[in-house]
């Protein structure tokens, strides 16, 4: 993925899921005696103890982001040159923040990188009326993804 936010978002999220599933392990902390001794949690346990839970080695996370096939073509055949962009030749691009559910469905856009000149609205627009995306998957299962689309604003001579 090229927005490490987003990355970062969706691995907690995968981690979030997978931890669920992990077996977990009691151990003492022995508050009278250092920090670094740790015992494992038995019927008479000490009584100076904290108890806390330690996870299990976690298993591998297998993530896949969300895809759109053809996306430039998309792009190209749906995104208006604004009038006041044009006439005041605006080039750049608008990078929209486009959420997608589970089973890949646009369900809200925002702009995050804006350009103007009426640039961010054609995104907007054209971000919404996106047809499905092929959804992110952790470990197989579709999630929630968010993508940022850069949507580049070019005059051609």
């Amino acid at each position: 993925m090229k927005n490490p936010v987003i990355s970062t978002v969706i691995i907690l999220i995968c981690f979030a899921f997978n931890l669920q599933a992990q077996p977990t392990e009691m151990i003492a902390v022995n508050t009278s005696a250092p920090i670094t001794q740790l015992e494992p949690l038995s019927q008479n346990g000490p009584q100076n103890a904290l108890y806390i839970k330690r996870q299990a080695p976690n298993a591998p996370v297998a993530m896949k982001a969300a895809r759109f096939e053809g996306l430039q073509a998309y792009v190209a055949a749906h995104l208006s040159y604004p009038r006041a962009a044009r006439g005041n030749n605006i080039e750049g691009t608008v990078k929209v923040l486009v959420k997608l559910s589970p089973e890949g469905k646009v369900l809200g856009a925002r702009v995050v990188q804006s350009l103007g000149y009426g640039c961010d609205d054609a995104a907007l627009k054209m971000a919404l009326n996106m047809p499905r995306w092929t959804p992110a998957t952790c470990n197989g299962a579709p999630i929630p993804a968010e993508i940022v689309v850069p949507v580049a604003f070019q005059l051609t001579l």
